[in-house]
């Protein structure tokens, strides 16, 4: 019997990941009508709940899958010209260096490297979105228990957006 009906549930995650690896080639177009119709989108109500109170947001995530395909297809999402999207990085050269499309419109977020952190800083307190990774095990972390697994979360996000009265928004 085939695996893909045994585990309806894997083969479609793994399907969606093929997928997703096929359209990296046509990342310029991922802004056009026709490719962000075929995104589904929940809660992006939160990130225009805190932009309208003029409050900077970080995304913290989880290196679920590839963080250049969040970063973007969220800069593709943005669609508001409220929406100023950026990346925090460890190494910039994993970004792809292709950032405006023909017409001038940025189509992946600015780099904003882990030892820049007074820009990290204007960019949130200008109300910009960044992007960050938290399962890293560097810096200040603290032990969550996910299951029966404890993943080391590093504190870095939460205390920039202390200091900088951002908002703190999961997303996968």
């Amino acid at each position: 019997r085939p695996t893909h009906l045994l585990y309806p549930r894997a083969f479609l995650d793994r399907l969606r990941t093929e997928l997703n690896q096929r359209s990296w080639p046509h990342r310029e177009h991922f802004p056009a009508d026709r490719w962000r119709r075929r995104i589904r989108w929940h809660g992006d109500h939160h990130i225009n709940h805190a932009l309208s109170q003029s409050r900077g947001v970080i995304l913290a995530t989880l290196h679920y899958g590839p963080l250049t395909f969040l970063a973007r297809w969220l800069c593709a999402r943005a669609g508001q010209p409220r929406w100023r999207m950026a990346s925090l990085v460890d190494d910039p050269s994993w970004m792809d260096p292709r950032r405006r499309d023909t017409t001038g419109r940025r189509i992946a977020p600015r780099i904003i490297r882990h030892d820049q952190l007074r820009r990290a800083h204007r960019f949130l307190e200008h109300c910009g979105i960044l992007l960050v990774g938290v399962d890293f095990p560097r810096g200040k972390t603290i032990p969550v228990r996910i299951d029966d697994r404890i993943l080391p979360i590093a504190t870095g996000a939460i205390r920039l957006a202390a200091a900088t009265g951002a908002a703190v928004i999961p997303i996968l």
